[in-house]
């Protein structure tokens, strides 16, 4: 919000305050401490600033109500390799109440899971899911930024541009990544470094920029720490849980898991489920809002499927 008295004074108004005398002006220090309660209240609270300041006020610990639907029709629309590209989930639910109890999956769906680790939040509630994140209050500051104009605050559209659309390295990025991600694909790169009244600066671009009195150039190329492209083993099966537990699989950890559910052999089903883009938004959208995310997400089309 730019720094205006009218802009105060209206935004007091609507805060239903009109007596001056019963505001306080408060200073305080930001460290790590108070940075990491920021960001946990952004997450969880309607009100994270409150929660800043008053941790432990009853209101500050208004919990948000996620938004229930979160738009992928803008990532669908056009159709596309990475958009056509699909992976295999078995899901096990039990035969009397149709709960889920734990799903299967080879590599190629848990490297596209934890994919979701490198997923900026720009990104996250700008492409993938339009505006629309589950978390309002993620939903504002990107609104905000989007918003700003240059000489409002913010220095340039470019970098602008980098806090909506950070651009992520292909050399680390998960090769079973199909959402359309902002990647930087040159495996080389150049180290620019020039002195300027005194200091030294360096910086990292695609390309050579214009040579300058006392610029210094130097050639880096980036290396790749994947094996073959992947992070994962190509033929490891893994056991997941509702909640997005990740475990190695096998037939013994199966007939156990079973055993420990107090599940019989003949009250199970299994189902085999295709995980496209549609799915893998639903399965990000549920796992920022629930611990039970693939109930959330995806079992619905069992159901569906059996009526």
């Amino acid at each position: 919000m730019p720094n205006s008295q009218d802009l105060i004074v209206q935004l007091l108004c609507e805060l239903g305050i009109t007596d001056v005398s019963s505001l306080e002006d408060k200073s305080f220090g930001i460290g790590i401490d108070q940075i990491l309660n920021l960001l946990e209240g952004a997450l969880l609270f309607k009100r994270p600033l409150t929660y800043l300041v008053f941790p432990s006020s009853p209101i500050a610990r208004d919990l948000l109500s996620p938004r229930q639907e979160t738009s992928v029709n803008h990532l669908t629309r056009n159709e596309t390799f990475e958009t056509l590209k699909s992976f295999k989930l078995k899901v096990t639910i039990q035969k009397s109440t149709s709960k889920f109890l734990f799903a299967e999956a080879d590599s190629d769906f848990v490297e596209f899971l934890f994919g979701f680790l490198q997923i900026p939040l720009g990104i996250m509630i700008g492409d993938l899911m339009d505006g629309t994140c589950c978390i309002e209050n993620l939903n504002n500051m990107f609104k905000s930024i989007s918003n700003l104009s240059v000489g409002e605050g913010i220095k340039s559209d470019e970098l602008k541009n980098l806090l909506l659309r950070p651009q992520l390295v292909h050399t680390n990025l998960l090769v079973n990544q199909i959402f359309p991600l902002s990647v930087l694909c040159a495996s080389k790169s150049y180290c620019h470094i020039y002195g300027e009244k005194g200091t030294v600066f360096a910086s990292l671009t695609p390309s050579i920029e214009k040579y300058r009195l006392g610029h210094m150039f130097r050639e880096c190329y980036l290396k790749d720490s994947r094996v073959e492209g992947r992070y994962l083993k190509p033929f490891a099966k893994f056991m997941l849980t509702d909640d997005l537990f990740v475990t190695a699989s096998s037939s013994f950890s199966l007939i156990t898991t079973l055993g420990k559910l107090k599940i019989p052999l003949n009250g199970f089903e299994v189902h085999t489920l295709s995980i496209a883009i549609e799915e893998g938004l639903e399965i990000l959208d549920a796992s920022l809002m629930s611990v039970s995310a693939l109930t959330d997400s995806i079992l619905k089309k069992i159901t569906e499927a059996q009526n």
